[in-house]
């Protein structure tokens, strides 16, 4: 395979698994390149050609992926597995890609596409989230710790037991989404849209659920102990069996909620 910087006019040839790390790429032409296994480790990759490139099992720690191309990603490249901490990804199209397992600690994806992405199993804790797309992805047993998706919309992604842990999701919507198995803990959820939300056995523990709408919601099994529920609509909630010891649950409006079998001790 060879690449083209465009830049400075040269080629070279590229195996799988070589060792490209630190190496300036910036605007090469790398479509359908061959880079399994390849250390890109702090390179420059940046307004590279990289559609229908297999990166699956490369090191791209620290690499500059800015505005990169990664068109037909889902169906001809994949990043199975791939390091891509503290990558930077501002404005990257990669659509329908194959992110499985891969660690994006700290990964800058603002106004990224993602659309229909599977990121399942991987690692977003402290990535920079704003703007981007994630329509139709999988973030199925995903960690978002302490990343930032305030107003974003959740609706059409699946969540499925993904980790949320100190998270801020502020306003953001989550309607009729299944969260069962998810961890909030400590997240600030406030004035955020979970009505219809399935959250069976969510860990809510210390969660900022003040303002959210959870009309309809399912939270049988839940662990809200300490959460703030304040001004909060329960209307028709499912709270069966749910830990709620120590909860703030000052103005909240439960008409026709179940609370059968909950645990209200020290319940303010």
């Amino acid at each position: 395979m060879r690449a083209v910087d465009k830049n400075n006019g040269y080629e070279c040839r590229i195996e799988p698994g070589v060792d490209l790390s630190f190496a300036d790429l910036a605007g090469a032409e790398l479509m359908g390149a061959e880079l399994h296994g390849a250390d890109l480790r702090a390179a420059d990759l940046s307004f590279a050609d990289l559609r229908g490139a297999d990166l699956s099992h490369a090191d791209l720690e620290g690499t500059s992926l800015m505005a990169v191309d990664l068109t037909e990603a889902g169906r001809r490249s994949n990043l199975i597995r791939s390091v891509l901490r503290d990558v930077d990804l501002r404005g990257a199209d990669i659509k329908e890609a194959d992110l499985r397992g891969t660690d994006l600690r700290g990964a800058d994806l603002r106004g990224a596409n993602l659309r229909g992405a599977n990121l399942s199993l991987s690692d977003l804790s402290n990535a920079k989230l704003n703007d981007a797309n994630f329509g139709e992805a999988k973030l199925i047993r995903s960690r978002l710790d302490h990343v930032d998706l305030r107003g974003a919309n959740l609706s059409d992604v699946n969540l499925s037991s993904a980790n949320f842990c100190n998270a801020l999701l502020s306003k953001a919507v989550l309607k009729g989404q299944n969260l069962s198995g998810a961890d909030f803990s400590n997240a600030d959820l406030s004035h955020a849209d979970l009505r219809e939300t399935h959250l069976n056995n969510t860990n809510l523990r210390s969660t900022d659920l003040r303002g959210a709408d959870l009309s309809g919601a399912n939270l049988g099994g839940a662990d809200l102990r300490g959460a703030n529920l304040s001004n909060q609509v329960l209307k028709g909630a499912d709270l069966s069996g749910t830990d709620l010891r120590g909860a703030n649950l000052h103005d909240v409006d439960l008409r026709e909620a179940n609370l059968s079998e909950s645990n209200l001790k020290d319940v303010d």
